[in-house]
């Protein structure tokens, strides 16, 4: 959700639209204001369906942009007044704190927008084969250097992390081909953490990182002088950091609507321009690229922006995987010479109190079916952020699970050590790798991923404190895989056994195959055989039940062989 701490503020509407550019409006209960309950040592944080569905409809002041509004625990009116935008801002003594790790400032030139082109490959089906051959090899690079692809990070659930996780997460993701976008919302733990991950980092090498400012925390009077005295003039220049041209890249969750408003200013033009100005002004500059994450459509983009990120990485309806999206903002960013980042996620489940308990549809092998659709569009997003790395309490985190890792509510109900969804980070290393160089890699060696939830969609769990999660009808009951096959493998089929039984083998060939079948409740195992029937790949997964005593619409995931890594599934 890209948030740096959780609280409940209301359930999900249901009645936006999935995958188009326009979100829906909900009823005047909707518009109620409820008060979060914040967790311990963080300060209180809004639910993303308030924020997405947004609801009543105001016009920000000075931009003609139509923003949803919502309350939040700082507020009980859905409105923000206009304020004077802060002219406070001016060069920040930095005596005091100096850079964490004494890291060498990098100055910057004038700031470019990176150009994009087209990676072609095979379409995606909904049988067995998923991608092929590369015909052409992609002619873009951002204007800094390489492709990008990013990991959404939230600082505020890895609040105690220690050096040897942050060092181990790096790796995990230096592997993968992904670099670090630190989503941040001012917690108690920012400065010690910030010193130790942006430390972490430049041992690392080869690894750099960005501030994406959580605007739930950074949304009352004097905020943007927190933005510049604790996160851009002790980091923003440091040789780690992610820069476009020389200019330090600056995005955010949200901002675009009363609950999220830089400073409680709804005249975001003058508030963000105040705020890059001041950094630009400091000595040494800190020239800014502008790439924010609003959760408003594709019209609503200001020109203050160099670039947009786009947040839903999921059909926000009983819809199939597709780019209709992202084709809206490419063309709405192109229009007034900007970038585009787009996001890509493989799950959504959310279940930790009465007022945050829904779905969003992952089915239809999304990670790797929407990954590919990105890959193929005819302008391609300047940059990739993968939702999330570690956003346990929504279930779409491919990173791993830390013994100091935080979960809100009953978010351990459903997000353990049973509920690993590393294999999908491994997956992503074979799109990550075609969106940055233009080509689908070579496969190494045989290599599956599968994946599916612990029991039926219609279950009803026995002893659950909170009802069913709304929108679970959407979810298809299947087991999902990823199987891919090097050139001149002996592997020949597929055979998923579900409840005991063997379903019919489907076949493979080199490349991507995206298979599945319906599931049954009991055991489940899978197999890739060869031509003769002799296995290549066996393995269990998890049982399936059909009496649950909570509800589970998280996803369990498993990858085989179970040592397999980016390194040994695709060749160097």
């Amino acid at each position: 959700m890209g948030r740096a701490s959780y609280a409940p503020t209301h359930s999900k509407d249901t009645s936006s639209d999935s995958d188009t550019d326009s979100l829906s409006s909900t009823d005047s209960e909707d518009n109620a204001s409820p008060t979060p309950t914040p967790r311990p040592r963080t300060t209180s944080r809004p639910s993303l369906l308030w924020l997405m569905l947004a609801i009543p409809i105001v016009l920000a002041a000075g931009a003609g942009v139509v923003l949803a509004t919502r309350s939040n625990n700082n507020s009980s009116d859905s409105t923000t007044a206009t304020k004077e935008a802060s002219s406070s801002l001016g060069p920040v003594d930095t005596s005091h704190r100096a850079t964490s790790s004494g890291f060498a400032l990098v100055t910057s030139a004038s700031k470019t927008n990176p150009t994009s082109g087209k990676a072609a490959g095979t379409s995606s089906s909904s049988t067995a084969k998923a991608s092929g051959s590369s015909t052409s090899s992609a002619s873009a690079t951002a204007a800094s250097g390489t492709r990008k692809v990013f990991a959404h990070v939230l600082q505020g659930l890895s609040q105690d992390s220690t050096a040897d996780e942050w060092a181990s997460d790096i790796a995990l993701a230096k592997a993968a081909g992904i670099d670090g976008a630190m989503n941040v919302g001012h917690d108690d733990t920012d400065s010690d953490q910030m010193a130790l991950v942006f430390k972490t980092t430049a041992e690392a090498g080869d690894f750099v990182l960005f501030f994406s400012f959580d605007c739930n925390h950074f949304n009352t009077e004097g905020s943007s002088d927190i933005i510049l005295s604790d996160y851009l003039v002790p980091y923003a220049l440091n040789d780690v950091y992610y820069k476009v041209d020389g200019a330090s890249f600056v995005s955010t969750f949200a901002g675009d609507n009363a609950a999220t408003y830089l400073d409680g200013n709804s005249d975001i033009t003058a508030t963000w321009s105040a705020l890059i100005s001041s950094a630009e002004s400091q000595s040494p500059s800190i020239p800014i690229y502008f790439v924010p994450c609003p959760l408003g459509d594709s019209d609503t983009i200001l020109d203050i922006y160099d670039g947009v990120m786009r947040w839903f990485a999921w059909p926000l309806d009983d819809s199939a995987p597709s780019v209709d999206t992202d084709v809206a903002f490419v063309k709405a960013t192109r229009a007034k010479n900007q970038t585009y980042m787009a996001p890509i996620g493989a799950f959504f489940f959310a279940h930790y109190n009465a007022d945050t308990n829904y779905i969003f549809k992952s089915d239809d092998w999304l990670l790797p079916t929407h990954y590919q659709q990105v890959i193929e569009m005819d302008t391609q997003p300047d940059w990739i952020e993968l939702l999330t790395w570690n956003d346990y309490s929504e279930s779409h985190y491919l990173g791993p699970l830390h013994d100091t890792s935080i979960l809100p509510g009953t978010n351990s109900l459903y997000v353990n050590s049973t509920f690993d969804h590393t294999p999908m980070l491994t997956l992503s290393s074979y799109y990550n790798r075609w969106y940055k160089t233009g080509s689908p890699p070579s496969i190494a060696t045989e290599t599956v991923i599968w994946w599916y939830r612990p029991h039926p969609t219609a279950a009803t769990a026995s002893s659950d404190t909170l009802d069913r999660p709304s929108d679970v009808e959407w979810l298809e009951d299947s087991l999902y895989a990823a199987v891919l096959i090097p050139e001149g493998s002996p592997a020949s089929s597929l055979v998923f056994t579900t409840g005991g039984k063997a379903q019919e083998s489907q076949s493979v060939s080199a490349g991507v195959n995206l298979l599945k079948v319906a599931f049954s409740a009991g055991s489940q195992s899978i197999a890739l055989l060869d031509g003769s029937g002799n296995s290549v790949l066996l393995g269990d997964g998890w049982a399936i039940t059909d009496s649950p005593e909570t509800y589970n619409y998280n996803y369990w995931c498993g990858i085989l062989p179970a040592d397999a890594s980016p390194s040994t599934m695709l060749s160097s």
